[in-house]
This record gives structure tokens, C-alpha cells and sequence, in this order.
């Protein structure tokens, strides 16, 4: 993350440290996402379950080492580091996982300046990812907000232009009906304003009731339940 990286060169500016890391926990591994400085980890990702590293992390407190060796520092090894003096400090972010970030010295210590500095230099990297993930939170709530209008208005479309459709074939029918009301209309007449109906009345019942509906139903959904007028055959002239 850009971010990250921008912030890792701030930390090693001003502790003017040799090299930095920003580790960061997500689904139960801690990543290196962000290196400043001299020092490159060899490994960038391990596990917080069966790690060193993953044990300083769950430890929860800021460490300060000078000098480190044997068990302390195990997690130094493991990230393919050397160092003459080490600060740790927890990054937490309330409910949106936690992290490390550690700066490291070859050629002198720390001082208590220094851990101050780490410590408010911590809590600003927290505080911006926390601000970080709200804006994309948003964003990603804005969209889904506006896939799901777009779904709403292609719905409504499709219904509206699907019993325009109907409807219009059952008032052709009907007229052709009317246009020839002195003799009884002919079988396919009969049989497509016979359709028309039933597909109209099938079709309005996937149409949301209008107060229930997203939107003010049209003319054509709003009639859509209207029966059909019944025939009034009449016999073909003699």
C-alpha cells in the first residue's frame, strides 16, 4: 500500500533509524507491508500461530532491545535481519486487527526520546489506516448502493416494457374483435386475445404491489389487472 510505504519513510526520518517495518496482521498471518531503509526481511510473510515474530506480536507491549541475542532475538532471525539495537511498538486499530512497527539500529542504540517518538509515530499510522479503510468502507457501500439501483431501474424496464407489450397485443385482439362484432371473430383471433389476457394477468403478478413498489407503477402495470371484456359472439350472416 502506498500509504504504508509513505509512512515507513516518515517513521525512518524521524527516528533516524537504519531501517523500518510496518507489519501488519490480516487472517492470521503477519505480512511486511511496508520496508524502509537498509534493511530488506527475507521472509515477508509468517504466521502468528508458531512464529517468533507472531509471539511478539501476541505479546502486546513495546519492546526495546539492545544488543539482541539467543531467544529474543529469534524473530530477528526469522525475518533475516541483524540489528544492534531494536523498538517494537504494537499497532492497534480497534476492531480492525493490529501490527508492529519496528525500527532498527546497526551502529548505536536508542534513547528514551526515541521511544516516545516510536510510540505517537504508531499511533498516526493507526490512525490513518483506520481513516484509510472508512473512506474504502464508503466506497465500496456507494457502489454496491448504486449496482443495485441500476439492477431496480433494468427491472422496472423490463416489467414495464414486457406488459406494455402484452397489453398491446390484447388491445389489437380486442379490436379486431370489435371490427368484426356482426359475425363471431375467427379462431386465431380468439385464441390470441385469449393469451394476451392470461399472459398479462400471469405476468402483472411479478410486478410489486404499488405500496410495496420502488417506484409509482405505470399505466400499463397499474391496468394490467383488468380483466378482459367477454365475448359477445355474434352468428355469421345467412
Amino acid at each position: 500500500m502506498w500509504l504504508l510505504r509513505l509512512m515507513a519513510d516518515r517513521g525512518l526520518a524521524l527516528l533516524d533509524a537504519g531501517s523500518l517495518l510496518v507489519v501488519i496482521e490480516e487472517r492470521g498471518e503477519l505480512r511486511v507491508a511496508a520496508a524502509s531503509g537498509a534493511g530488506t526481511p527475507r521472509l515477508r510473510i509468517v504466521p502468528v500461530q508458531g512464529s517468533a515474530l507472531g509471539t511478539l506480536y501476541l505479546a502486546g507491549k513495546p519492546v526495546a532491545l539492545d544488543r539482541p541475542r539467543g531467544q529474543e532475538a529469534a524473530w530477528l532471525h526469522e525475518l533475516g535481519l541483524e540489528a544492534r539495537s531494536v523498538l517494537v511498538e504494537p499497532l492497534s486499530m480497534e476492531g480492525q486487527g493490529g501490527g508492529l512497527i519496528i525500527a532498527l539500529r546497526t551502529d548505536g542504540g536508542f534513547r528514551g526520546p526515541d521511544r516516545d517518538a516510536l510510540s505517537a509515530f504508531a499511533t498516526s499510522v493507526a490512525q490513518r489506516l483506520a481513516a484509510e479503510r472508512s473512506v474504502e468502507i464508503e466506497r465500496l457501500r456507494y457502489g454496491m448502493e448504486a449496482r443495485e439501483r441500476e439492477r431496480t431501474r433494468w427491472a422496472r424496464e423490463i416489467h414495464d416494457e414486457s406488459i406494455q407489450g402484452i397489453g398491446a397485443l390484447r388491445d389489437l385482439s380486442t379490436a379486431l374483435w370489435a371490427a368484426s362484432i356482426r359475425w363471431a371473430p375467427p379462431r386465431p383471433v380468439k385464441s390470441c386475445r385469449r393469451r394476451a389476457c392470461g399472459a398479462t394477468a400471469r405476468f402483472a403478478t411479478f410486478v410489486p404491489a404499488p405500496s410495496a413498489a420502488p417506484w409509482p407503477p405505470s399505466p400499463a402495470i397499474a391496468s394490467s389487472s383488468v380483466a378482459c371484456p367477454p365475448w359477445r359472439f355474434r352468428s355469421s350472416p345467412s
